[in-house]
């Protein structure tokens, strides 16, 4: 069989004028071959295709109706599916911007199958394998989008330099410390490290007053439910233990807002009695990553005066290191006054409130005390939360519309608040809000 040419030298065009000159093969039917299975395959290999006389007797003066049984149809298939391909592939390697473009494609889509197919693992328990799906990824795009352009010959970026205008430079990085919010993160698109944290908790954005409400209309007392962390992990980060992280990281910016709006109390409910339930591994998880914040609690909270206690009806169960940290950490802002934090670290209201009864009741037995003396005013000062006032506020966050067994005797005439967000994703913009919805929308009578 003598090879394709034509009088341009183009390979489409010999191929194209071959099929243009040359019969239409015919297929036989397997049954009807008088040789072996070789001269089947010698067909698809096109080695005989200038003779194809042992397929059909009536080779010579063939067509359609005196040669129903071969299939036509599937030679013509044959030839343009021939054609097609061989004209996408000139088109193909002619066209640079395809061979940039289809590469990156084909890459981002195999990055992002093998991310959806592992996104639902709990990332601390596969941590190792995310960060090679996630190395994987990379590589393949970056080697899928290199690849055409080493074929294409290399290039030389330019680089344009411009000269920066330090005109009005301190004016308007005034204007966006005071202003903006950006997301501070750290090399890997994760968490803020914690250099990026503590310089945003001494830096002075969010501490100016904002809320214009007058100082007798403020909450003087807010507790705070913060809900949502292991939700927001799983969102944001693909991982629960990055969302109790966040959530971590989020009370003292907290705590920095307060002081900003001359809030004198402010308690937390961290750790419940009913969270031990939880996985060990998770429980574990929770008091290392509280460890860490008390390190950040003891470094902020004194310069900033702010008097942290930490309330627990059941401290029993809490590691001994915790318990010391906690300790420390009261010890060294007993004096402060500048904000009262207080952080309920496996604490259960109704817990607290038993427990207050048996006192009660067993000084009575012992002829301390009369049951006349039992008043509202003596009960709440045995329990955890004597010597500040019950909270004006409660926020609850991630929009659960629940009290979950927390500050119950402490609550009885606490505005709710409910907001549609994760505790890791509260703004200082949500805070004011409260203030200012406490200070003009509601009005407590008390009963009158």
């Amino acid at each position: 069989m003598e090879p394709l040419k034509s009088e341009s030298g183009d390979p489409i065009e010999a191929v194209t004028s071959w099929f243009s000159s040359s019969p239409v093969p015919i297929i036989p039917q397997k049954e009807s071959l008088s040789e072996s299975d070789d001269a089947w395959v010698d067909f698809f290999l096109m080695d005989k295709m200038d003779n194809l006389s042992f397929l059909c007797d009536r080779y010579s003066n063939h067509n359609e109706e005196q040669c129903a049984d071969c299939p036509v149809a599937f030679a013509k298939i044959l030839r343009w599916s021939k054609l097609i391909i061989l004209r996408v592939a000139r088109s193909y390697y002619a066209h640079s911007v395809v061979l940039v473009v289809l590469p990156v494609l084909v890459g981002l889509a195999i990055g992002y199958m093998l991310g959806k197919k592992t996104s639902s693992w709990d990332r601390q328990q596969q941590v190792w394998l995310m960060k090679l799906k996630e190395n994987c990824s990379a590589s393949l795009v970056f080697v899928a989008s290199y690849f055409p352009l080493y074929l294409l010959g290399p290039t030389t970026p330019t680089i344009q330099k411009t000269e920066p205008n330090t005109s009005d430079a301190s004016d308007s990085k005034t204007e966006v410390d005071v202003t903006s919010k950006p997301v501070r993160r750290d090399s890997s698109g994760g968490l803020p490290s914690h250099n990026v944290v503590k310089h945003d908790l001494r830096s002075d954005r969010d501490t100016r007053c904002e809320s214009g409400v007058d100082e007798e209309s403020l909450p003087r007392h807010l507790a705070i439910i913060m809900d949502g962390n292991r939700r927001y992990g799983k969102a944001h980060h693909g991982s629960k233990t990055a969302g109790h992280e966040a959530g971590g990281r989020k009370v003292m910016e907290f705590a920095k807002w307060c002081i900003a709006e001359k809030i004198k109390t402010i308690t937390l409910f961290a750790f419940s009695t009913e969270n031990w339930k939880r996985d060990p591994a998770e429980v574990a998880a929770l008091m290392s990553i509280f460890l860490r914040h008390c390190e950040e609690i003891l470094e902020e909270a004194r310069p900033r005066n702010i008097c942290v206690r930490f309330l627990s009806t059941q401290p029993a169960p809490l590691p001994a290191n915790v318990r010391d940290y906690i300790t420390k950490i009261e010890s060294d802002t007993r004096d402060c006054n500048g904000l009262y934090m207080n952080v309920c670290l496996s604490y259960g209201s109704r817990d607290e409130i038993v427990r207050t009864c048996r006192s009660f009741a067993r000084e009575c037995q012992e002829g301390k005390l009369r049951e006349t003396d039992i008043t509202e005013s003596t009960f709440s000062d045995r329990l955890l939360t004597r010597g500040v006032c019950d909270p004006d506020v409660l926020i609850r966050t991630s929009g659960e519309v629940r009290i979950s067994n927390f500050l119950l005797w402490q609550l009885a005439y606490s505005e709710l608040f409910f907001l549609n967000k994760a505790w890791p994703a509260v703004e200082k913009d949500d805070l004011l809000e409260i203030i200012r919805s406490y200070a003009v929308g509601r009005q407590r009578r008390y009963g009158k």
